[in-house]
């Protein structure tokens, strides 16, 4: 017994301290990212001290973000920091418990939607013959309704709250990932290793898990990097339009939406610059880390730049 525990302890400690070094060369990692892309190294700080503040949003926040204060009904920025809205909320605490409802809509569906795309695109790419016929004509359909269209039919077909809201937008993203994923995927199934597993006799599953997946997490990655602004700015378009995630729970696109902004002709300026900033802010900063990792984990970009950095 203690030699077979001696025996299992050994072959755990290899795999231990490849973990422990793989983690250990995240933060140096980032590191070499933000001093090769600063953009991107900037735009990364940004996303992580805007998810921080929304995962700690109940010791941030100076308020209830739903305690109604009826002395101070859409009273302008001053003794509440962004001011209240026209039942006297705070606006600011209202902005930071929001962003954990739009960041996590954001990252859920872009999760599931660029997976699914991923599974899809490389079973069609791969399987090719009558299964990537009914797949494309299928994704094709999808990609003829705009986004936000697409989304508020699904939401209308399933109703609001937060599960329907993520399900339409993870939809939505589904046929671009498919489509990416698929090219390289038609690519990859031309490797010799892939026709050397085929040979010796390995399933399509195991080929396409084994073999033609890992080929893709590089585009998987700047896909949904890609797809997380987008994603953003379906749910607060949806939460404008007041299909979204319903009333009282707050999320910055149904804060821009909210009926005492929409109704009047000249709304206070603060309910609709305020929430406004944080969209604006997150949405860039995706868009230019999507760009940056794109340069670094693209190798023909990796060449290129290469290049100029030698001729310079």
């Amino acid at each position: 017994m203690a030699q077979s525990e001696t025996t299992l302890l050994q072959i755990d400690k290899p795999e231990e301290e490849g973990l422990v070094a793989f983690l250990r060369k995240i933060p140096m990692a980032v590191v070499r990212f933000g001093v090769r892309k600063p953009l991107g190294g900037v735009s990364l700080v940004v996303l992580f001290l805007m998810i921080f503040i929304s995962i700690f949003a109940p010791y941030i926040a100076p308020h209830d973000p739903y305690e109604l204060d009826f002395m101070a009904i859409q009273e302008a920025p001053g003794r509440y920091i962004l001011g209240t809205d026209a039942t006297g909320r705070d606006v600011l605490s209202r902005i930071i418990y929001g962003g954990r409802i739009s960041v996590l809509v954001g990252f859920l569906s872009v999760g599931i939607g660029t997976m699914g795309g991923a599974l899809l695109g490389v079973a069609s790419g791969y399987l090719s013959g009558k299964f990537d016929l009914v797949s494309q004509r299928f994704i094709e359909i999808l990609l003829s309704f705009p986004g936000i269209i697409l989304a508020l039919i699904l939401l209308a077909a399933f109703g609001m709250g937060m599960i329907p809201t993520i399900a339409a937008i993870a939809i939505t993203r589904l046929p671009q990932s498919t489509r990416v994923i698929r090219s390289v995927a038609l690519s990859v199934r031309e490797f010799d290793y892939v026709t050397a597993a085929r040979a010796v006799g390995a399933s399509d599953t195991r080929i396409m898990l084994r073999h033609v997946l890992p080929q893709c997490v590089a585009p998987i990655l700047i896909v949904a990097s890609a797809h997380l602004g987008i994603a953003i700015i379906i749910e607060a378009s949806l939460g404008f339009l007041g299909v979204g995630i319903p009333a009282p729970t707050p999320t910055w696109g149904n804060m821009v939406g909210d009926r005492s902004v929409t109704i009047t002709l000249f709304p206070p300026w603060w309910l609709v610059v305020f929430p406004g900033i944080p969209i604006f802010m997150i949405v860039l900063a995706f868009n230019l880390f999507g760009d940056a990792l794109r340069d670094v984990l693209d190798p023909r970009l990796r060449g290129s730049e290469s290049v100029r950095q030698t001729q310079a």
